[in-house]
């Protein structure tokens, strides 16, 4: 279920003018409304973002001529990935 909302909310995000907070409001009040969520769900929530971050910034890298997986992450297109990365997981050690 987790992932399956973590999939969702990235989805609407990317095709929405609403807000991320909001978005994040709306999608998971309506699910409540037809099945609970877990207990440990925000963590979950979280740990399923910063994995969907990783994927997208492997994606991305693998398709760069020559990297080879070698050279830093470096430019704008990686940056705030990476940011959201650490600040989530530092949020998630706490």
């Amino acid at each position: 279920r987790v992932y399956d909302l973590t999939v969702a909310y990235s989805s609407i995000c990317r095709n929405s003018k609403l807000g991320k907070e909001e978005i994040r409001d709306l999608l998971l009040g309506g699910y409540r409304d037809v099945r609970g969520l877990p207990e440990d769900f925000e963590r979950l929530f979280k740990m399923m973002r910063v994995l969907g971050c990783m994927r997208w910034i492997g994606g991305n890298s693998a398709t760069l001529p020559l990297r080879l997986g070698m050279e830093p992450l470096e430019g704008e297109i990686f940056a705030k990935p990476i940011s959201f990365i650490r600040t989530t997981v530092d949020d998630l050690l706490l």
